[in-house]
């Protein structure tokens, strides 16, 4: 047990036990002032190592607090201005307004999705159908190529066939001109030459010669003269073919004559009195006689035969005056006829 404190009481400035009292409280303070100076101490050290904390970034002002200072960078895209419409509040007539509106815009939609359907339905017959065309054309376009060329087949045959005709007809119609035509041939060719020659020994011997040409139709059909043409020359070597208007000794003869003779099937025509308009004297007769000069005659006859078609006889004759004959010189270019 502890025991009862005693009533006795000291006093504190009259007994030692007092002084030590306070001679420990007044340690205890300084003590205490020590420990606050350390700690405040130590807690400056910590803070000092430390890294300095990040710095907060500023806060702008609030909005309220700068009323009139706008971004710089405010209506681009970067900060663009956004506009908060509030609707007004609508009425019961507004209301009931959108909602026939809305079943409206509904049946709409479902009439319209109705026809979608039944387009599709028709397109897919329509396209069963476009098939079906599609294929009937095909086939009727093959039938069509066919017949084509079929016909084209049938046009070249048949045009084979019109050259085929054509060409029988021109060869019978040929046939039949070269059949029934006239055909006129020069027969003979005259002259008067021996009775000047049996005056030759007579020096001033002076004479005309005279001609003729014999022709006859060996033809069905007549022949109708139209031009004549009889050139005399004497000359050393083949006189050149005739050009109208050759003047000079040459010239014996009309150059030319336009006639209309007509001579008939099996008949036959001479030209007479066709007399050189020069006299012969001696030395013409006598080199004729000799031989030393030649005497030609040359020229064409032309006549056209009843399907009109025209024909020519060109000749050139040289005199022999051994057997007293025209004999043809020139060879086939200078003696034909057509």
């Amino acid at each position: 047990m502890i025991p009862p404190r005693s009533s006795t009481t000291y006093s504190a400035n009259s007994s030692p036990v007092g002084a030590a009292i306070r001679a420990c409280c007044g340690m205890r303070k300084v003590f205490a002032t020590l420990g606050f100076v350390f700690l405040a101490w130590a807690a400056v050290a910590a803070a000092d190592k430390k890294p300095p904390p990040a710095q907060p970034a500023p806060t702008p002002p609030p909005k309220s607090a700068q009323p009139n200072q706008l971004p710089p960078d405010r209506g681009t895209e970067s900060a663009p201005i956004v506009v908060k419409v509030l609707e007004p509040e609508k009425s019961k007539e507004a209301l009931e307004k959108e909602d026939r509106i809305e079943a409206a815009k509904a049946t709409r939609e479902q009439q319209l999705a109705d026809f979608t359907k039944d387009l599709a339905a028709y397109t897919k017959w329509l396209f069963g159908a476009t098939s079906v065309l599609a294929a009937v054309t095909l086939g009727t376009a093959l039938l069509i190529w066919r017949q084509v060329r079929d016909a084209r087949d049938a046009i070249d045959a048949a045009r084979i066939s019109a050259d085929a005709a054509k060409r029988s007809a021109e060869i019978a119609e040929d046939a039949l001109i070269h059949l029934e035509r006239a055909y006129l041939f020069i027969t003979k060719f005259s002259t008067n030459l021996e009775y000047l020659f049996a005056g030759i020994q007579v020096p001033d011997l002076k004479g005309r010669p005279s001609f003729r040409i014999d022709m006859i139709n060996y033809g069905r059909t007549t022949a109708n003269l139209t031009t004549g043409f009889v050139h005399v020359e004497i000359a050393d070597n083949l006189p050149d073919p005739i050009t109208f208007g050759g003047g000079g000794e040459s010239s014996s003869l009309a150059d030319r004559q336009e006639v209309e003779i007509f001579i008939g099937p099996g008949r036959e025509y001479f030209l007479d009195n066709l007399t050189w308009q020069k006299e012969y004297g001696y030395d013409r007769v006598l080199g004729i006689k000799n031989g030393t000069t030649s005497l030609y005659i040359h020229g064409f006859i032309r006549y056209i035969d009843i399907f009109m078609k025209p024909h020519e006889i060109v000749y050139l004759r040289r005199y022999n005056p051994k057997t007293q004959e025209f004999d043809p010189v020139g060879g086939v270019a200078r003696n034909r006829c057509t």
